[in-house]
């Protein structure tokens, strides 16, 4: 479906469930990765997790 194809509500419904202005819906592709499987194409994937001001997470 096309963003304007969408009505003035569903429109105003996105923006305030999703807190996204209607500026920067585009058309997007996002990878959903849930397990160790090898996705031909893609480089590898490493995820650091910290807190937000940087410092490593306390255990």
């Amino acid at each position: 479906m096309k963003l304007t194809e969408f009505g003035e509500p569903a429109l105003r419904e996105l923006e305030r469930r999703y807190a996204v202005k209607r500026e920067d819906l585009d058309p997007r592709v996002f990878y959903r990765l849930t397990g160790p499987y090898d996705i031909v194409g893609l480089p590898e994937a490493r995820v650091k997790l910290t807190s937000e001001n940087g410092a490593p997470p306390r255990a």
